[in-house]
């Protein structure tokens, strides 16, 4: 219920995705890149334990390199990394990490309200 009172307050969704995000960069340094200079990347073995702590595999049926490169395909279309630069091979955009928190929290405090919880703020 602690996830819940931390989302569902004023200013909450984006506090927790900005908490889960220093959370997970806090295992691995962020890296820069010279040719992305307004971005911000995460290792892929950051992603890795994203993928194991939201059991993706076991729920999803979706293994850690299919993730992964999903990931990275995003964030080509967002714009913030190409695909075919190798020095980017085993990262992914931070931008792309908050995107993914975003969306996990949205679907969690709908599931909430589908429960019965009162949502104080807007989801569209």
């Amino acid at each position: 219920l602690q996830l819940w009172k931390a989302a569902s307050a004023p200013s909450g969704l984006d506090a927790v995705v900005n908490w889960i995000c220093a959370l997970f960069s806090e295992s691995m340094p962020l890296q820069h890149f010279d040719n992305y200079p307004d971005d911000v990347f995460i290792n892929r073995d950051v992603i890795k334990t994203i993928h194991h702590i939201l059991q993706v595999r076991t729920s999803y049926g979706i293994e850690f390199q299919d993730m992964f490169d999903l990931m990275q395909r995003v964030a080509e279309e967002m714009g913030t990394m190409n695909l075919e630069d190798e020095d980017l091979d085993d990262v992914v955009p931070l931008a792309v990490v908050q995107s993914l928190a975003r969306h996990f929290l949205v679907g969690f405090i709908r599931l909430m309200t589908d429960l019965g919880f009162d949502a104080p703020i807007d989801l569209d």
